[in-house]
C-alpha cells in the first residue's frame, strides 16, 4: 500500500534520513514530493544529504529542503499559528 499524500514532509535527523527511506521507499509514489526539513550532511558516506536521499530512493523523486534561518524566522514570529502556503512546480 501507498502513502497517498502529494507531499511528505520529513522531519527526520539527518542522520536517520537515508535509512528511513531505504526502508520505506516503497511506500512513496515516484511522484510525491518529498520536503526534507534536515540539513547538514549524510557524514557516513560524506555525501550532500539530497544525494544521500536519491541514492537511498534509488530514483529521481521530486524533492526539496525546508529549512534555514529565514524559514525558522518566519515561523517563530507571533502571532501564530502561521499559514505557509508554498508552490511547487515538478
Amino acid at each position: 500500500m501507498k502513502i497517498n499524500a502529494n507531499i511528505i514532509i520529513l522531519a527526520l535527523p539527518a542522520q536517520s534520513v537515508p535509512s528511513w527511506l531505504t526502508n520505506n521507499k516503497d511506500l512513496i509514489d515516484p511522484k510525491t514530493l518529498i520536503c526534507n526539513t534536515a540539513k547538514g550532511l549524510y557524514l557516513q558516506e560524506k555525501q550532500l544529504l539530497s544525494e544521500a536521499v536519491k541514492e537511498a530512493l534509488g530514483r529521481d523523486q521530486p524533492y526539496c529542503i525546508l529549512s534555514g534561518t529565514f524559514f525558522l524566522m518566519i515561523i517563530s514570529v507571533p502571532p501564530y499559528p502561521k499559514l505557509i502556503i508554498l508552490k511547487f512546480e515538478y
